[in-house]
């Protein structure tokens, strides 16, 4: 079974399918498709994590920090192999710090 995905449009009151292809001039833009609902029953702390690699003369080392609110839930520091470019560092990084999260 498909689910079929739609969404209401509120200046039209119009329920439009998404399921098939649209041209691109017809696609609906998201700000009629979403609407937040802001509930009171519970609060969380935002997430927010830094990440950092580097490509050194004596070899390449990545990091990350993840804060919870304004505390640190996790932390790690990683040494890679020298053969490893900056751009691999910063994505070992990121990709670990995603893997906490």
């Amino acid at each position: 079974m498909v689910k079929q995905y739609t969404f209401r449009d509120k200046q039209q009151q119009q329920a439009i399918n998404l399921d098939y292809e649209v041209e691109y001039m017809l696609c609906p833009h998201p700000a009629k498709a979403i609407s937040i609902i802001e509930t009171g029953a519970h609060k969380e702390a935002a997430i927010s994590a830094y990440t950092d690699g580097s490509k050194y003369q004596r070899g390449v080392v990545s990091g990350v920090v993840i804060f919870k609110g304004s505390d640190i839930i996790a932390r790690q520091k990683m040494k890679l192999e020298v053969r490893c470019s900056n751009n691999q560092a910063e994505l070992v990084t990121i990709h670990k710090a995603l893997e906490e999260i």
